[in-house]
């Protein structure tokens, strides 16, 4: 296809974000008439500069806390499986000295296969349940959304995402990507391939299409009047003649 393609697997959570989501991220670039080596070149910049990003300052990274709703009541476990899970999974945070209050768990996963995390979220997913032990109650929408890096106070409408269902704002949550990601991202693209920006900022389909002068514009078209008669009224304004046949009392067909 003429490009060429690299990708690096990151974890938003190295992304000033409390949640642990690892997910795969690319970046293509036109080969045009370009060495091979300057190709290479561009990717390993643009891989160095994406995992500097995930690096960043600590000082600036939400926590768990920063994303949790006030005043929405504790809702314990009480699906036979999670109580399970979530006694072998304390025993597990436990044994290794960590804090259990600051447990998350993915409700409906199996034994053998169990997802948690000690001081932040597991990965966010459509129709799934997360259940926080430090408000004792499974995330609603708009925390999920803030995992993603999706603050709902930021938006310009705010009451009208507060008016969708849970249901949905869950769906749009796990199916989200997270924010800080993907401007690392973008970011390191522009900086890892400033002459395929620059090239493109440059090509005629890429600008704004050109605004033509007032003069130059098509004026609309003027409807013209209708035809008169000779006794000046409009022939639409006059109805027309019904001449079909019509039954009468006695079934008999009158003109």
């Amino acid at each position: 296809m003429g490009h060429s393609f690299t990708y690096s697997k990151v974890d938003a959570q190295n992304y000033l974000l409390p949640q642990r989501r690892n997910r795969v991220f690319g970046c293509s670039s036109a080969i045009n008439n370009r060495d091979p080596e300057d190709v290479i070149s561009d990717h390993q910049k643009w891989k160095a500069i994406f995992g500097k990003f995930g690096m960043g300052p600590k000082s600036q990274q939400f926590t768990l806390k920063d994303t949790l709703e006030k005043g929405v009541e504790p809702q314990p476990l009480h699906a036979p499986q999670d109580i399970r899970n979530w006694g072998l999974i304390e025993k597990r945070v436990k044994k290794a000295k960590q804090d259990p209050s600051r447990l998350c768990m993915h409700m409906g996963s199996s034994e053998s296969r169990l997802e948690y995390m000690v001081g932040a979220s597991t990965c966010v997913r459509p129709s799934h349940d997360i259940y926080c032990n430090v408000v004792g109650r499974p995330l609603i929408g708009c925390e999920l959304l803030r995992l993603q890096g999706s603050f709902p106070d930021d938006y310009s409408c705010p009451d009208a995402l507060a008016d969708l269902p849970e249901g949905l704002k869950r769906d749009l949550a796990g199916n989200a990507f997270p924010t800080t990601v993907l401007q690392a991202n973008l970011i390191a693209t522009m900086i890892a391939h400033q002459d395929a920006w620059h090239q493109a900022a440059s090509r005629e389909d890429f600008a704004s299409p050109k605004r033509g002068s007032r003069l130059n514009r098509k004026r609309p078209r003027q409807r013209q009047p209708p035809p008169e008669d000779g006794d000046g009224e409009p022939l639409c304004s006059k109805a027309k003649k019904n001449n079909r046949k019509r039954p009468s009392d006695d079934e008999t067909l009158v003109g």
